[in-house]
């Protein structure tokens, strides 16, 4: 695949070498290019440039091991760092790693839920990919590539459309938990489709602009619930005045902690973030939340001493963490009466 070199991308390239102080010369030598084609790239001379290169780029330019995981969270921070967010649609190489490429975990509790909403609707995966597959929205034929970010010029804006082509067992996999990792364009599509025939039906044509807005929030509630992000939704989310509140009301809860001990526990949550930006960061954002919920209660967890089990192996762990999983789940079904229903 080819992607158009915007000047954001330009910008990025070299702000990353440099920061990194990586010369143009050894990036052109990792890249197999010579010195003046790294020149030409950063200046805006390069037009197009192969996905393959531009991964091996960023790559080598981060220092990342893993290239979801690692290199692109870290390229997309540096980017929302200077880009203007109206400039988003025409990062079209973003668009295509993050939501086209780009693993994301399906949990078992929302892959049950679209399992259910489907039988509810008294249909099949094989029914669902028909209806998804007609792009009835979107509007695009055959003709044109599927599962990939298409940019259209329109009144000199870019517009980003997307032409799903999926295979019946291939979401039958992922709703019966099979297959815990796709790609966030496929489960934002599912989503969407079973949130558009809940709502309107089996419309097989393209919905009024209200509608369509109005599946499009759902949609993304629906994903928000079950922790569900594209990278650059996840940013934006980082940099809202709601999440910010919440991180200053957890620091706040810390006020009377010792300066060393704050430290500490500051220094372990730096460490955490260097190697998994993502994942630290939603669970401290759950912390947070959790402890609006009800901080007596989370502090009574905190306290439990895990430390204890020293020489526990691994996998003696991640059966902890799923018992205690299961046990969640299992208060989280509960009707609304059982939840409210004191026992003594």
């Amino acid at each position: 695949m080819k992607f158009t070199v915007t000047p954001e991308l330009t910008t990025l390239i070299r702000t990353i070498r440099t920061q990194n102080t990586v010369s143009a010369k050894e990036l052109a030598a990792f890249i197999e290019k010579s010195p003046s084609y790294v020149s030409k790239l950063e200046s805006g001379d390069v037009k197009n440039i192969q996905e393959e290169d531009l991964t091996k780029i960023l790559s080598f330019l981060t220092g990342g091991e893993d290239f979801y995981k690692d290199v692109l969270p870290a390229a997309v921070r540096t980017l929302m760092s200077f880009m203007p967010g109206e400039r988003l649609p025409e990062q079209v190489w973003l668009l295509q790693y993050d939501t086209t490429k780009r693993p994301v975990l399906v949990s078992e509790e929302m892959a049950l839920d679209l399992k259910e909403r489907l039988e509810e609707l008294g249909m099949d995966a094989e029914r669902l990919a028909a209806f998804m597959n007609e792009n009835f929205d979107s509007e695009l034929s055959a003709a044109f590539p599927a599962n990939e970010i298409i940019p259209f010029e329109q009144q000199g804006r870019t517009r980003i459309l997307v032409r799903l082509e999926l295979k019946p067992k291939d979401i039958s996999r992922i709703l019966s938990g099979a297959d815990r990792h796709t790609t966030y364009l496929v489960i934002y599509g599912i989503s969407h489709m079973l949130i558009r025939l809940e709502k309107f039906g089996c419309i097989s044509h393209k919905l009024p602009p209200e509608n369509a807005v109005e599946i499009l929030r759902d949609t993304s509630a629906y994903l928000e619930k079950y922790q569900v992000h594209s990278l650059i939704g996840f940013g934006r989310m980082l940099s809202s005045k709601a999440f910010i509140n919440r991180q200053v009301n957890m620091v706040n809860t810390f006020g009377s902690v010792s300066s060393e001990l704050m430290n500490s526990i500051t220094e372990f949550f730096r460490d955490a973030l260097k190697y998994d930006t993502l994942g630290t960061t939603q669970a401290m954002d759950a912390f947070s939340k959790s402890l609006s919920w009800d901080p007596a209660f989370i502090l009574k967890l905190i306290q439990l001493p895990f430390y204890r089990m020293e020489g526990l192996s691994f996998h003696q762990k991640k059966n902890m963490i799923q018992e205690i999983t299961a046990l969640m789940e299992k208060y989280d079904h509960m009707s609304d009466f059982e939840k409210k229903l004191e026992i003594y």
